[in-house]
């Protein structure tokens, strides 16, 4: 029986693809690079982002990497009166809240900001706790996994996580526990395919997989 939910936030819970793509294009604009359209975009992005920011054409040898993700955050910050919850969110977790023992956030987003987010949405009143990295890099959240799954103190059998990436669906191998990947959000039902994990094109589905 599933007993936890761990949630991804960014594209799972939070619908916050368009405004990447808008950050991410006016950092483009200003190195004359091919602007990236949201097809393309979740045809392309993953974790960790460092690669996907090189194969746009990027060059880290002329800048540092981390200031970019200081200046992308800073942007994409400025662009959040625009995003909203996906559709049901906190509908969704009211929901859950007497059917599971606990709901958790797990991201690839710096600890402290996704605790601000959290708050700010709605979201953190249903959550046990939220894990997020120690930097702005969006590397990788293995290991933040982890330390969360210890910190619970479950059995990985217990354990449903939810996101929408193939990353995702590699954190749930490192734990061991089962996992619904989400397509509405940072990459394309064509590639969450490839994890052969069960796919879900509205969160309420979720209900089924308890």
């Amino acid at each position: 029986m599933i007993a936890h939910i761990i949630w991804d936030w960014n594209g799972t819970l939070l619908d916050d693809v368009d405004c990447c793509v808008d950050t991410l294009n006016s950092l483009i604009d200003e190195r004359g690079l091919a602007r990236v359209s949201r097809e393309s975009y979740v045809g392309n992005f993953g974790f960790p982002v460092r690669p996907f920011y090189e194969g746009l054409g990027f060059d880290f040898e002329r800048e540092d990497f981390a200031q970019l993700s200081v200046d992308f955050i800073a942007r994409y910050r400025a662009r959040l009166q625009t995003v909203a919850l996906h559709d049901s969110v906190l509908s969704l977790m009211a929901t859950l809240q007497p059917r599971v023992q606990s709901q958790r956030v797990v991201s690839a987003m710096e600890h402290n900001l996704l605790g601000e987010m959290l708050h700010s949405y709605g979201v953190a009143p249903f959550l046990a706790s939220h894990h997020g990295t120690a930097d702005l890099q969006a590397g990788s959240k293995v290991e933040v996994g982890r330390r969360a799954l210890q910190q619970m103190g479950a059995k990985a059998e217990e354990v449903l996580l939810v996101g929408d990436t193939l990353h995702d669906h590699e954190l749930a191998e490192a734990l061991g526990c089962a996992c619904v990947l989400f397509t509405g959000g940072h990459q394309s039902a064509p590639r969450l395919e490839v994890s052969q994990r069960p796919l879900v094109d509205e969160l309420a589905q979720v209900l089924r997989h308890l």
